[in-house]
């Protein structure tokens, strides 16, 4: 009888550990400034997979773009990323030409 009780008191003093050494050394802070960064870097990601798709002119590959973020975006955002890409497409080949 005296095991179960032992062990439900290690257990409980280990979480407390746990807890008082998460609140010392501020983990959630560190969690936060990880999950800012992460977010903050997907950005510039993101600029340069709209400046490829723009450069490469081709509506096929806007497309499978416009395709691979339906899971993550409102189908109005939807609509205004297809016609960005479609519209910024055309004028950086006019531009292409143009020079």
């Amino acid at each position: 009888m005296d095991r179960p009780v032992s062990s439900f008191r290690g257990a409980t003093a280990t979480a407390r550990a746990i807890v008082r050494e998460v609140r010392r050394e501020n983990v959630s802070l560190l969690a936060a400034s990880i999950a800012y960064s992460a977010f903050a870097s997907l950005l510039p990601l993101l600029a340069i997979l709209l400046f490829v798709t723009l450069a490469i002119g081709r509506e096929t590959l806007a497309e499978r773009v416009v395709e691979l973020t339906e899971g993550v975006l409102v189908p109005t955002a939807q609509g205004v990323l297809a016609e960005a890409l479609v519209n910024a497409s055309a004028r950086a080949g006019a531009s292409l030409v143009a020079r």
